[in-house]
């Protein structure tokens, strides 16, 4: 894949690879609320902390339903409810924002009678149609800063300090885009599927990418990835990001209460298409760091070491491993090709 050295600021890169813009200022990573507090404190924004949104006060008017404020829940089990002046904005990601719509009366009618809740606005697709995209992995590494010996300790102590070292940086390696047309053209599944005109199957522009890959700079992950490189070996991750998935899913009320997490249903992999399109991309991110000429000559297999994924050529070895581990991304998480390396 060609080097771009800006192929995230322009949307022109469809194929290829480079470096992400990482927001890190004297060693500090930067936060959304950097922006609005310290030394950018804002007196028309207030920060309610340990305070959960119930549901949002609506009022019959003359032109009908209007949201004039929200009702909150504090830790103490007490509520506290805040008036709004001109628009309550209603932004609590794609997992809370339709529970807070569901608790407050918006939502299908057969879904709200299920919990008592007195339906204001009947509308079906509250909840419905949940995106996620999933991730798969395999840099030169640094796991030797933060798993061997005592370094871990010496990489804290260099960060307070001085703010610098490891954890004064973003934790991943390089990116790149990928178009998979070329490698599917002959699977029959995505040669003979239904498209839009200048679309793929996935829905996609040619200059969209179907798959986005970025490595780890050390072995991490979620918790169940916890069989670190502690003996002086060094082990990274490639993640392979399914963009534009067909599968849908949904989000739906456990209870009323607003403490009591929605349940999320991904409905991963429900469309073939989104597995033939991960898995491809496993088996071309392992051709890369198996066959590139930067790691074929470090990588000397997966990891943890009893794992032969490494080895692997054909896509339909890879539906088992997909199947197993895909999972979210949250930041990063995937089902993850790692590498050991010499």
């Amino acid at each position: 894949m060609p080097l771009h050295h800006d192929m995230f600021s322009t949307g022109d890169v469809a194929h290829g690879c480079g470096h992400a813009p990482r927001t890190v200022h004297k060693g500090i990573r930067a936060t959304a609320a950097d922006f609005i507090t310290k030394d950018y404190n804002r007196s028309n924004v207030t920060i309610q902390t340990d305070t959960t949104v119930d549901r949002i006060v609506l009022e019959e008017g003359a032109a009908g339903l209007r949201a004039t404020g929200v009702l909150t829940r504090l830790a103490d089990g007490t509520t506290r409810t805040f008036h709004a002046r001109k628009e309550v904005v209603v932004s609590s990601g794609a997992y809370c924002s339709p529970a807070v719509l569901m608790r407050s009366g918006i939502g299908a009618r057969e879904e709200l009678d299920k919990f008592d809740i007195p339906c204001k606005v009947d509308l079906p697709g509250v909840g419905k149609n949940l995106m996620d995209h999933l991730v798969s992995p395999e840099g030169l590494t640094t796991d030797w800063h933060v798993y061997h010996d005592d370094n871990m300790e010496k990489t804290y102590a260099q960060w307070k300090e001085h703010k610098t070292g490891f954890l004064s940086t973003f934790p991943f390696g390089a990116f790149a885009f990928a178009r998979l047309d070329e490698r599917l053209k002959d699977e029959p599944l995505w040669r003979d599927a239904p498209r839009e005109p200048g679309r793929d199957p996935m829905g996609l522009t040619p200059q969209q990418p179907n798959i986005e890959f970025f490595t780890t700079e050390c072995y991490g992950g979620p918790k169940q990835y916890d069989q670190f490189p502690v003996d002086h070996k060094h082990a990274f991750s490639m993640i392979a990001e399914l963009f534009a998935p067909k599968s849908r899913g949904t989000v739906t009320l456990k209870s009323k209460d607003p403490l009591e997490n929605p349940i999320v249903d991904c409905n991963y992999l429900a469309d073939p298409m989104d597995l033939l399109v991960l898995t491809e991309a496993c088996r071309f991110g392992n051709e890369v760091v198996m066959k590139g000429t930067g790691t074929k000559d470090i990588v000397k297999g997966s990891w943890p070491p009893n794992l032969t994924h490494h080895t692997y050529t054909t896509r339909e070895e890879w539906i088992p491993y997909v199947k197993e581990h895909a999972t979210t991304c949250k930041s990063v998480r995937c089902p993850r090709s790692n590498a050991m390396l010499t």
